[in-house]
């Protein structure tokens, strides 16, 4: 089951997922307008076709644009610089030590 939810063809469903909420709130209105075009058009059976595809789209691309606008929002970090005040990568010996080390 994991290797199923990790394939790419899943990628999309993890995208709602991440989103859930968004992609419930849109879905909800969707439907009830979609219900509307319905009852409107009685006579007209290809929207029973058309719209769910139409809608599990709509869902996405919410779900895409909602990804992109929260990576637009993300800080971003500069890459640390390194401060003078550092102690050096090479610490001088004393000269008590070297002298008696001769």
């Amino acid at each position: 089951m994991l290797r199923a939810c990790g394939s790419r063809l899943a990628a999309p469903l993890r995208l709602m997922g991440q989103h859930g909420l968004l992609v419930f709130a849109i879905g909800t209105v969707l439907s009830m307008g979609f219900q509307a075009v319905m009852d409107g058009h009685n006579d007209a059976a290809w929207l029973g076709v058309i719209l769910p595809p139409m809608g599990l789209y709509l869902l996405y691309a919410a779900a895409y644009i909602a990804r992109h606008l929260r990576a637009l929002k993300a800080p971003r970090r500069p890459a640390p610089v390194p401060a003078a005040s550092e102690a050096p990568a090479v610490l001088p010996v004393p000269a008590a030590v070297a002298h008696a080390a001769e």
